[in-house]
């Protein structure tokens, strides 16, 4: 696949939650929007960030990971092309 990048990003998030499956974490609040997220928090590390609601198993104020997932986002930078 190729993308063209139509405007530069830069991540908001240097630190972002990185997590395995089958990892417990604490489950906050829920996202205030259309998307299903849930803020949530390492046992083990600290780390804090959204994470999509449909890969936790949610019991009380603690959930188990379904899958390993990441909230990295890439910096990306708008490019001039030669030829398009």
């Amino acid at each position: 696949m190729n993308y063209k990048v139509v405007e530069a990003h830069k991540s908001n998030y240097p630190n972002p939650i990185t997590i395995k499956k089958g990892t417990k974490l604490k489950v906050g609040d829920k996202y205030n929007g259309p998307e299903n997220w849930r803020y949530c928090y390492t046992l083990n590390n600290g780390t804090e960030e959204w994470v999509p609601e449909q890969l936790i198993v949610i019991e009380n104020e603690y959930g188990i990971i379904l899958e390993d997932y990441t909230a990295k986002e890439l910096n990306v930078e708008k490019m001039k092309l030669l030829r398009e």
